[in-house]
């Protein structure tokens, strides 16, 4: 039974509810192994850890590791503590649960799909971009690339760190698209062709959709997110459609897919071009990165975001009477659907890409 929301807990807080369970993992501890996973619902993620009995053998955290299949629901029985500033799920005896996953067909599933986002507005506003584009050869390539992206509009920007859930791919492109459209525009004396701006935003990160598979009603990554990444799959998604263009345009975004990076890719960007989807790309994703570390530190208080690797401080924040938080007002409304009836089923900085 679904009886708490991620957005409703707080430390100290026993809790027995239904969760997604993602990003699965077995790690070593001292005196035995624990495993490491993401629980979420459609408010939001949680780290939880899995601890298993006092005592619990190192066979018996591998046995309970195997049985669980990430992208399903599972019940979460356990404790929330603070660890570093942010809230985690600690799951001791709760471990039993763990044997048998939740029966989909029970459940309302938009309950536990965590998005910030509508996927479907995201496709309207990257559509009016690709529009835009004057030159009909470099908007067929960018059309035919995300039209044969498999689950580019559903599927996640990363494993963890920025844009990790559910749309966050497209999310994120729309993100760069309009930052890079940005950069451009206001800067007039500058030698820049918006086409290629336009067009290596929306394309940069386009192998990430072949990173990533199903797996249950949610989103894994598959063996090419870690042996390959994204960037070749990008290389070899758009030169199927080289033939759209002359030889230099394709390879300037080519170029731009391949420099996106900056000082963590294989070559540093070579073009105003270029610069300007990098920037781009990286005040997405390190803004988001920062964002959401601060939403766990305390008002008035410091913090440290790993991704980013400095350290925060949460200001506190000026409230007038009658004034909503600016992030509310932006933020999408939550339509919670009816339960459906149930069925008789027994920087030192690294990168962040």
């Amino acid at each position: 039974m679904k009886n708490i929301y991620i957005e409703e807990i707080t430390v100290g807080q026993k809790i027995d509810s239904l969760f997604l369970i993602e990003n699965l993992s077995i790690k070593t501890r001292t005196g035995g192994l624990f495993i490491t996973c993401t629980i979420s619902d459609r408010t939001g993620t949680r780290e939880c850890k899995i601890w298993g009995n006092r005592g619990s053998s190192e066979e018996e955290i591998e046995r309970y590791y195997g049985l669980i299949a990430e992208g399903n629901i599972y019940r979460i029985a356990g404790e929330v503590r603070e660890y570093k500033g942010s809230m985690e799920i600690h799951v001791n005896s709760g471990i039993e649960f763990l044997r048998y996953r939740e029966n989909e067909n029970n459940l309302n599933i938009t309950d536990y799909i965590y998005s910030p986002v509508h996927p479907d507005e995201i496709k309207k506003q990257l559509e009016k971009h690709i529009s835009g584009i004057k030159d009909s050869g470099i908007k067929k390539i960018v059309r035919e690339a995300i039209k044969t992206s498999d689950g580019f509009y559903e599927k996640p920007a990363a494993k963890k760190n920025h844009h990790a859930y559910y749309g966050g791919l497209a999310h994120h492109t729309l993100e760069v698209v309009e930052i890079a459209a940005g950069i451009t525009d206001s800067l007039p004396g500058i030698d820049i062709d918006r086409d290629i701006v336009i067009a290596g935003a929306l394309i940069h990160d386009i192998g990430k959709a072949d990173t990533f598979e199903k797996s249950g009603i949610s989103f894994k990554p598959c063996p090419t997110y870690s042996l390959i990444g994204h960037i070749s799959p990008a290389i070899e998604r758009i030169s199927k459609f080289r033939r759209y263009t002359d030889e230099d345009t394709f390879n300037h975004l080519l170029h731009i897919i391949q420099s996106h990076h900056g000082t963590y890719g294989d070559v540093m960007p070579q073009s105003t071009e270029a610069w300007a989807v990098h920037h781009a790309d990286n005040i997405s994703a390190m803004l988001n990165e920062v964002d959401s570390t601060l939403k766990d530190i305390k008002e008035g208080e410091f913090g440290w975001c790993k991704p980013v690797n400095s350290n925060l401080y949460r200001f506190p924040e000026k409230r007038a009477a009658g004034r909503e938080n600016k992030n509310d007002q932006n933020r999408p409304e939550t339509i919670r659907e009816p339960e459906p009836e149930k069925q008789e089923n027994t920087a030192g900085q690294r990168s962040l890409f």
